[in-house]
């Protein structure tokens, strides 16, 4: 039997494509398939075909590769036929052209330094084929194969997919740059990749490199971080959140603390700058109008602001201590904690429950004033990923977040969503209410339901514990997005393929409780799902791979490990906070001994020590076992019922 397969490769015909023109193409294709069935001597190799002219101007080829074999009876093969590209001549076009002042016109593609044309790229794919598909499948099982709620894992996972779609790319020049969403509102928005915490988990150099654009490449010294690679001024809302993000950044992967001085100047500087322009009342309160992702600028206190502030002074006092700058360490954490203070006795709303702006009916054009605000505590996401906890009171931040759960879920119809993304019988979360009236006109998007908006307070639902809450924040999202109406892959804003959905990743660090610090080499999980027997995926500094958990009766004895799928994955302490009846624990490297102390941590939890550390290499596996050692009985007159560690 002998068989020819063809792949097409282009169905276009023309630039402008109508009805006739797509009618033409299918004919053209079945033109293209009949001068592909040559027999015998009509066929020419390809390596002896002459080469082909240009297409005509403002046209393509429709053209295809084809593949021919013979089957004897019984027998089955199969044909892999690669699709690759090369376009070299990436330019600054539809609205990134004003940015010709920072970066040539043709800015390129990254991958031209590395491949001549797009038969380079096939015969570097097809060398790397196995390789690639082992590590990709390896990423996809130990991801998507963790015992967190399947809904959890695509809001967080899926959102690694905007990294390939049109809504970012890299230069030839080697430099990070991306739209809000595809296409839309270009450069590097501070305000809005502000929000995320997947590329400093999952792609840490290509945040690194965006974090380098921001303190260095583009930052006004008058200003701090611009908001957009260099034009449309400040943003405040950004520039803080960059600060935090470079701390994200450092713990992620700097263990050795070599990337940090690269900008350090500048993360300090714009601290300064808040100091000095916008923290001027003596009570680390901003009252000043900050402009913000709302694409306007809010007066007076206010904890959308106000978590930005005390979370970036934090992450500073952090980051100062790594430098070895102490006076500066203590300043922020001074402010940090007055800052905190100070927002909690002004903004907090007893009788309401939660957070609202300190602004009267003369300065309250364009904030939220007493409404219930999605973004009231917009930097729990990223405090939580850093490991820096509550911002204000923990108690008042949980209650705040179950206010926006109850008033601010909407569904259509009634409601109405500012940019249409909502249809008939869905249900979504809105950014403001106002159960308790409202001042002037209220927000200008109170009414906008973004995804990427509504991460953050699933994240913080789950640091809170508030399980209930968050499942169903979360699975209204997935019900939207479930394929039929609107893409799991691809969740709009201003635009498709939106960055602000980054933020999602905080829910797999939420769901597992994670926290990591590669200069401490510290890691450590209190998983929020299937706890007495949990498996989760891990990024760390040099590798990732997996975690699992198995726990005894009560979690007073159980089983720990930490698997290298790829690289190496160093940890020097292991924290095991579900954890809190066991006093002893050993531990092995693929069978050898390892020492072992195991530590109660105030504030923590159950953390083991591994002393000097230990490097786990690809294919290896830390493994921990948590026991009991002495019988504590809470009456000494009562007989042992025989259950280790039960009392």
């Amino acid at each position: 039997l002998k068989l020819q397969f063809l792949y097409l490769i282009g169905c276009r015909v023309a630039l402008r494509a109508t009805a006739r023109h797509r009618g033409l193409a299918a004919a053209r294709c079945l033109c293209l398939w009949g001068k592909t069935t040559m027999r015998g001597s009509d066929a020419v190799p390809a390596a002896a075909a002459a080469a082909t002219s240009p297409s005509a101007a403002g046209a393509s080829y429709c053209c295809g590769v084809v593949q021919g074999m013979t089957l004897a009876p019984g027998e089955s093969k199969s044909v892999s036929f690669v699709l690759s590209w090369h376009f070299p001549n990436r330019q600054l076009i539809d609205g990134a052209n004003k940015w010709t002042d920072r970066l040539p016109l043709n800015i390129g593609n990254r991958y031209g330094v590395w491949y001549s044309d797009a038969k380079a790229v096939a015969t570097a794919l097809r060398g790397n084929l196995s390789y690639l598909l082992a590590a990709t499948r390896a990423y996809r099982d130990a991801v998507y194969g963790s015992t967190i709620p399947e809904n959890f894992v695509m809001s967080a996972a899926g959102r690694a997919s905007i990294v390939g779609s049109t809504s970012m790319w890299w230069s030839r020049d080697g430099i990070i740059l991306g739209w809000e969403g595809n296409h839309c509102c270009p450069l590097n928005c501070s305000h809005v990749y502000g929000y995320g915490v997947l590329l400093e988990r999952l792609f840490p150099e290509v945040a690194k490199d965006m974090l380098f654009s921001w303190f260095s490449r583009t930052y006004d010294p008058a200003t701090g971080v611009t908001m957009r690679y260099g034009h449309n001024g400040f943003a405040i809302d950004g520039a803080l959140a960059c600060v935090i993000k470079a701390y994200l950044a450092v713990q992620q992967a700097d263990g050795d603390v070599s990337w940090l001085p690269s900008i350090w100047e500048n993360v300090k500087g714009q601290i300064e700058i808040m100091f000095t322009r916008w923290d001027v009342d003596g009570d680390g309160c901003i009252r000043d109008w900050q402009q913000n992702t709302y694409d306007t600028a809010m007066h007076g206190a206010n904890t959308f602001i106000g978590s930005y502030y005390v979370t970036a002074l934090r992450a500073a006092s952090k980051m100062a201590e790594l430098m070895k700058d102490a006076d500066f360490a203590k300043q922020c954490a001074d402010r940090a904690a007055l800052a905190s203070a100070s927002y909690e006795k002004i903004c907090w709303k007893e009788e309401y429950g939660y957070y609202v702006a300190d602004v009267t009916a003369k300065d309250c054009a364009h904030s939220y004033g007493p409404g219930c605000f999605i973004d009231q505590l917009c930097a729990s996401g990223l405090s939580f990923a850093c490991g820096l906890g509550y911002m204000f009171n923990a108690e008042h931040e949980t209650s705040a977040r179950l206010a926006i759960a109850k008033n601010n879920t909407v569904q259509c119809p009634p409601f109405h969503d500012l940019q249409k993304h909502m249809f008939p019988g869905d249900t979504g979360t809105t950014t403001c209410t106002y159960p308790h009236g409202k001042l002037g006109k209220g927000m200008i998007y109170d009414t906008l339901v973004s995804i990427g908006w509504t991460y953050p307070v699933i994240a913080g639902l789950l640091h809170d514990k508030r399980i209930d809450e968050a499942t169903y924040m979360n699975d209204i999202i997935r019900q939207r997005q479930d394929g039929r109406n609107r893409s799991p892959w691809n969740e709009p804003e201003c635009d498709t393929h939106y960055t602000r959905m980054f933020s999602g990743w905080g829910l797999y660090d939420q769901a597992c409780g994670m926290r990591y610090d590669a200069t401490q080499k510290a890691v450590g999980f209190e998983p929020r799902f299937n706890s007495e027997n949990f498996n989760c995926f891990v990024a760390m500094e040099g590798g990732w791979g997996t975690f699992t958990q198995a726990a005894g009766p009560a979690f007073n004895s159980g089983t720990v490990t930490l698997k290298s799928l790829h690289g190496t994955c160093s940890v020097k302490t292991l924290g095991v906070y579900s954890f809190t009846k066991p006093d002893a624990c050993t531990a092995d490297l693929d069978g050898a001994a390892v020492a072992a102390t195991l530590t109660d941590v105030p504030g923590l939890g159950m953390t083991v020590g591994l002393g000097d550390g230990v490097a786990v290499k690809q294919g290896s596996t830390l493994t921990v076992r948590l026991r009991t050692s002495v019988a504590r009985h809470v009456d000494a007159s009562q007989p042992c019922c025989g259950s280790q560690g039960c009392c």
